[in-house]
């Protein structure tokens, strides 16, 4: 029982399909992300190398100070620039070693968090998007309408979108049916007219 249980969840990551990447694959403008303990993705823009070390721009809180890239740590969330390993830091854990692109471009049928069907703008306007965001800032962090995925698509698009939310969202519907169908209208609805200030 348990071999066929692993072969059907071999079966379905197989279906979609994610593109890990080496550091020295990465490319400015790159949309990348790390896997959490809890199971969620870390979003970030890669923008590029400078003296040696590797930076991305992220929704950063809780990473200690480095002494390679110069973070100073903060305890609040908010967008940060720093050195790749900061980015893939995660608190009481190894430092995680799988980075991802995420995919532009995709199919409609895709596992949350690694792809989106919109199309990416060139490199140089989507690195120009996030130092900008960085200096004036991207509004308050929130898990649900303002997280680093929506940041990251939000640089490469125009678009504010987290698919990993909005799965979220429409499984609460499910689980819970006519109690939380009203929740995820208005999680729909408020994701789609934040998109419209944004545009």
């Amino acid at each position: 029982m348990e071999k066929l249980a692993n072969r059907a969840v071999k079966a379905i990551w197989e279906m979609f399909p994610e593109e890990d990447v080496q550091n020295s694959q990465l490319e400015d403008g790159d949309h990348i992300y790390v896997y959490r303990a809890v199971g969620y993705s870390h979003h970030g823009i890669y923008v590029g190398r400078k003296d040696e070390l590797q930076y991305v721009i992220h929704f950063g809180k809780d990473i200690p100070s480095c002494a390679k890239c110069g973070h100073k740590e903060n305890h609040e969330v908010k967008l940060v620039i720093t050195c790749l390993d900061c980015f893939c830091y995660e608190r009481n854990r190894p430092l995680s070693t799988s980075l991802y692109r995420y995919r532009y471009g995709a199919g409609r049928l895709s596992l949350p968090g690694t792809c989106t069907t919109l199309k990416p703008k060139p490199s140089k306007e989507v690195v120009r998007v996030a130092y900008k965001l960085l200096e004036e800032g991207f509004g308050d962090y929130d898990l649900l309408f303002n997280n680093c995925e929506d940041f990251a698509t939000y640089c490469k698009t125009g678009t504010a979108r987290s698919s990993q939310a909005t799965f979220v969202a429409n499984s609460a519907a499910l689980v819970g049916g006519a109690t939380l169908a009203p929740l995820s209208m208005w999680f729909y609805f408020s994701k789609k007219k934040k998109e419209k200030r944004r545009g």
